[in-house]
């Protein structure tokens, strides 16, 4: 993104960080559904950064820009797909 003319603020990149996911993996690996908790945290993460994508994409006017959010977004799509498919 920094090559197609966006500035990453570094606090942003720190926003996204939620200490009760963290909590949430360590409670689930003590009880033994560690592997639920993962598919369901990933799951809500990629969707939130396809809607992250979603939303650059409309804001910006640059072609290049779009041109690599859109293959972010086929790709994050494909491993939603995926993991959907995953038994536990």
């Amino acid at each position: 993104m920094t090559k197609a003319g966006t500035k990453i603020d570094p606090k942003q990149l720190g926003i996204k960080q939620n200490p009760d996911t963290d909590k949430l993996l360590e409670s689930a690996k003590a009880t033994s559904t560690y592997d639920t908790a993962v598919k369901t945290v990933l799951s809500t993460l990629l969707q939130d950064y396809l809607d992250s994508l979603k939303q650059v994409y409309k804001e910006t006017s640059n072609s290049k820009l779009k041109k690599i959010l859109d293959a972010n977004f086929s790709a994050g799509k494909t491993l939603i797909i995926q993991a959907d498919n995953v038994s536990v």
